[in-house]
């Protein structure tokens, strides 16, 4: 209900939500890796490793295609939530198992699980290292592109290097401002991007 009523603002950057804090409530960690949600099978099927994440170190034997069976001893089953396993151990030591389904060589590693919030961010650092990627490649290395994470002086900083850095002599530059957290400089960056806070996106910015 709040939410239709805020719409009728139509104003960006507006929600309803409820929210309870709960001190010693779990927080489940993550381990940065990518799994095949689809599998109905026992185990995590491993998809992809995350840049920064716990196994992206070079003594680890974790691939893609790899499967990992238990978390500190205890079997990930196709009838359990797994996730539970993780809850709390953000920088804790966790013994992951893990086989390759190729071989069936068995491996055991202790890492040290992140918190979400940390592997959301290197996720986003991912997805802006692919669309840099494809922009570069689909324009020959002639257009540049630069992601505005939220309105703040943070991204607005970026934002300042990137331009002015590796995309200094690009013929045509994107400003991509999907998905941003909003803010206030909206005008700073229209100002500094060379162009004029008209346009109607810039103006629900506010």
């Amino acid at each position: 209900m709040l939410s239709e009523l805020l719409g009728e603002l139509n104003v960006s950057h507006t929600g309803g939500i409820y929210s309870a804090s709960f001190p010693d409530g779990d927080r489940t960690a993550a381990l940065g890796l990518l799994y095949d949600v689809t599998s109905s099978a026992d185990g995590l099927l491993v998809r992809d490793i995350i840049t920064g994440g716990p196994f992206d170190i070079a003594k680890s034997k974790m691939k893609k295609g790899y499967v990992i069976d238990k978390i500190d001893g205890v079997a990930i089953t196709d009838e359990d939530d797994w996730a539970k396993l993780l809850n709390n151990k953000a920088g804790k030591y966790t013994l992951i198992t893990f086989h390759d389904p190729a071989t069936k060589t068995v491996y055991n590693e202790t890492v040290k699980p992140i918190a979400a919030g940390a592997e959301t961010g290197m996720l986003y650092d991912r997805w802006v290292k692919r669309m840099e990627h494809l922009t570069d490649s689909l324009s020959n290395g002639r257009v540049g592109y630069v992601h505005i994470e939220g309105m703040n002086e943070a991204s607005y900083r970026t934002t300042f290097d990137k331009v002015l850095g590796k995309n200094l002599t690009k013929k045509a530059l994107i400003v991509d401002t999907r998905f941003n957290g909003g803010g206030w400089l909206h005008d700073d960056l229209v100002t500094f991007l060379g162009g004029k806070n008209t346009s109607r996106s810039a103006r629900r910015e506010r």
